[in-house]
């Protein structure tokens, strides 16, 4: 049983390195060559480190979560959750605000990345953002056919972002 518990975290991230790096260097598309990944050593046991190798230096491993930006992590985060949908084959992926605290940029990557990896494509996303600016660029990726075809969008305020406020009070 200790066998099998310790060789656990294993079992769950050995196919996701490939993958995880595949969808962080789609988001990073943009990046300069000496920030895009070779490899990626996710952790096996706990207390281990997210080591990332990258195409410059494919033989030396960096602590992940020690030269990465806030983005970058983001990205990286992003990748590792996407991967770990894929093994599992769940068909639906959900996210709370995917483009928080990542730039204009990478958020293109992250909107190609849904749009475009046919990894994704029998996948249901449903999505939420404050990031107005990612929610055009949403909307204008696609042709209208697909749009049309594949996107549904719920507003919870009016196109106007009108509102009414009603104060009840004793006074009136």
């Amino acid at each position: 049983m200790n066998h099998y518990k310790e060789n656990l975290p294993l079992k769950h991230v050995t196919r996701l390195n490939e993958l995880t790096v595949k969808f962080y260097n789609q988001i990073n598309i943009h990046d300069k060559d000496f920030e895009i990944l070779s490899k990626i050593s996710l952790p096996s046991k706990p207390d281990d480190f997210i080591f990332i190798y990258f195409k410059n230096e494919p033989n030396k491993p960096y602590d992940a979560l020690q030269i990465l930006s806030e983005g970058h992590i983001r990205c990286l985060g992003l990748s590792i959750l996407l991967s770990k949908n894929i093994q599992e084959r769940c068909p639906v992926i959900i996210f709370d605000d995917v483009a928080n605290a990542i730039d204009d940029d990478h958020r293109g990557g992250i909107r190609n990345l849904l749009f475009d990896n046919e990894n994704l494509d029998s996948k249901q996303i449903i999505l939420t953002t404050h990031a107005s600016q990612f929610v055009k660029e949403l909307e204008q990726y696609p042709s209208k056919t697909d749009y049309d075809k594949f996107v549904n969008k719920f507003l919870f305020l009016p196109d106007d972002y009108s509102r009414t406020i009603r104060i009840k009070s004793n006074d009136f």
